[in-house]
């Protein structure tokens, strides 16, 4: 598969993909079917890339997102994340401050696993949880890292 909306076959990650302006407002969607799930965030946007811990620890939970990101006139902004398997996420404020709109569809939420991510460095660690995590290498050559319950396999 491709990190494309399998449902439509648009690539979520495509400059301006799954939004208009009408009426200059962000709309977020072409079509009620593109919305996939939808929510508010409890965070404001995260640029993931932007940040070495997050990147690192969702990097380490599930390799291959793709990010981006699209700054709008009046300060809002859209940012998109899609992996491989065909899951997808677009978060979307009109303001710079507001707390994003999130759809997201395919067979993982990504833009929950990044809430997640955040949960645990924000509210509960505020460190990656790589730092200090066991190590468990099986004889087949599996690598797990764990640290209390947060563990990922390489």
């Amino acid at each position: 598969t491709s990190p494309n909306d399998t449902r439509t076959g648009n690539n979520p990650l495509a400059a301006g993909a799954g939004t208009q302006r009408g009426s200059g407002e962000l709309t977020g969607c072409r079509t009620p079917d593109e919305c996939g799930e939808t929510s508010v965030s409890r965070y404001p946007l995260t640029y993931v890339p932007d940040s070495w811990a997050v990147h690192s620890t969702l990097e380490l939970e599930v390799p291959g997102i793709e990010h981006r990101t699209e700054q709008h006139e009046g300060g809002g902004r859209t940012m998109w994340m899609a992996h491989p398997d065909g899951s997808w996420a677009r978060a979307s404020t009109k303001k710079s401050r507001d707390l994003p709109t999130v759809h997201q569809g395919g067979p993982r939420r990504l833009w929950d696993l990044l809430t997640d991510v955040l949960d645990r460095l924000i509210i509960i660690g505020g460190e990656l949880p790589v730092a200090g995590a066991r190590v468990t290498i099986t004889p087949d050559g599996e690598t797990t890292l764990s640290q209390g319950r947060w563990s990922a396999s390489l």
